[in-house]
């Protein structure tokens, strides 16, 4: 699959952030400005997820407050950049419902640009190899699998939080894999690294990594082989 190449504002490219006076008007890509150093299996990563990589809805969803002053960070984690972002904005004074009903908004709209991100980087056909095969590098699966159900297979019984497998195209971090749910519930809670629930489900390839987070199982880990049905994740 060919890659849109994208234009990147000088900010971004000279310094990795944006400090823009007006809205931002130009599609930026974060990957192309690291995607090419470095050498080893955290290259292979992010070579990968650069090559299926069209777009940012995350990008696009904060610059749309940067002519507000927001100093966006694209390479720092999105829930972080969200915080920075609702701080900013004063969305989270109590004593205001008005600002907070604003933050309710602006997370729905964050949770959309998430998922969309997601499936951006990793594609959505369940049935493409290429696809599957994406992820199983973004997840430095070695080797990677050679068909789609092998792939499948060795997706299921790994366990990685969903919202670190979306910010590595933004921080280029490897992503913690976890030997069980329950040490993915652990990381997740801790964190507060919630992938929205609702929108997960409209993705053929996100279903297969949605884990119990809230009640996970404790028969359910790398070493086991036990038939899941779907899952779902508490909302962010």
């Amino acid at each position: 699959m060919s890659s849109l190449k994208l234009s990147i504002c000088n900010p971004l490219a000279e310094t990795g952030n944006l400090r823009l006076g007006g809205e931002c008007k130009m599609s930026t890509n974060r990957a192309s400005t690291n995607a090419n150093s470095g050498t080893g299996s955290g290259s292979k990563r992010k070579k990968v997820v650069k090559s299926r990589f069209k777009g940012s809805p995350l990008d696009d969803f904060f610059c749309k407050y940067t002519h507000k002053g927001f100093d966006y960070k694209p390479s720092s984690s999105a829930p972080r950049e969200f915080e920075r972002l609702c701080s900013f904005m004063k969305w989270d004074d109590k004593d205001n419902p008005k600002r907070r009903e604003k933050r309710r908004e602006a997370r729905k709209l964050f949770q959309d640009a998430l998922t969309q991100q997601f499936n951006v980087m990793y594609g959505e056909d369940e049935n493409e190899l290429a696809a599957w095969q994406s992820l199983c590098a973004a997840l430095e699966l070695d080797p990677i699998p050679d068909t789609v159900e092998k792939c499948r297979e060795s997706i299921r019984l790994t366990f990685v939080n969903l919202v670190d497998l979306v910010d590595i195209q933004r921080t280029g971090k490897s992503v913690q894999r976890f030997n069980s749910e329950v040490a993915l519930s652990t990381y997740t809670k801790a964190e507060e690294k919630y992938f929205p629930r609702e929108n997960a489900y409209q993705s053929g390839l996100l279903r297969y990594l949605l884990r119990h987070i809230t009640s996970p199982d404790v028969k359910y880990h790398t070493g086991g082989h036990k038939s899941r049905k779907k899952t779902s994740l508490r909302k962010v």
